[in-house]
């Protein structure tokens, strides 16, 4: 699959971030990862949501990479899965830490460090498409 793919276009879908009220609020630190990927014999997309949750924000960076084939491809579902953990989640993370990181420098909090993205961590939702973009 590498040798015809390319990385095309990185697309923002969200950022958001909220100032929490209620500083004396007790708030686990808390962080959710969702992966989905679609696409068609001509691209494939992995998009990426993080919201992390602090005593002091809430955080949301919801980011995907487009990938464009340079030959019609048909993508078994076994290598499609494998392409997103290791080439589409790590291609998507990057942005999605620097969205989380500036967020909270806007809202004047701690900007939260994100530890590293292990293979593996996550699971991936499928939503196979027929139609381009």
């Amino acid at each position: 699959m590498l040798p015809v793919v390319e990385l095309t276009e990185i697309k923002v879908y969200e950022i958001t971030g909220r100032r929490i009220d209620d500083p004396d609020a007790a708030v686990e630190p808390e962080q959710s990862l969702d992966v989905q990927a679609r696409g068609s014999e001509n691209w494939f997309e992995t998009r990426v949501k993080l919201s992390v949750d602090t005593s002091e924000a809430q955080l949301l960076a919801d980011v995907g990479a487009v990938f464009t084939f340079s030959e019609p491809l048909k993508v078994p579902q076994v290598a499609a899965g494998e392409f997103v953990e290791k080439v589409g989640v790590m291609a998507v993370y990057p942005f999605l830490r620097e969205h989380i990181f500036t967020t909270a420098g806007r809202l004047g909090v701690a900007p939260p460090v994100l530890g590293l993205l292990r293979a593996g961590t996550f699971t991936i939702a499928s939503d196979q498409q027929d139609s381009d973009r």
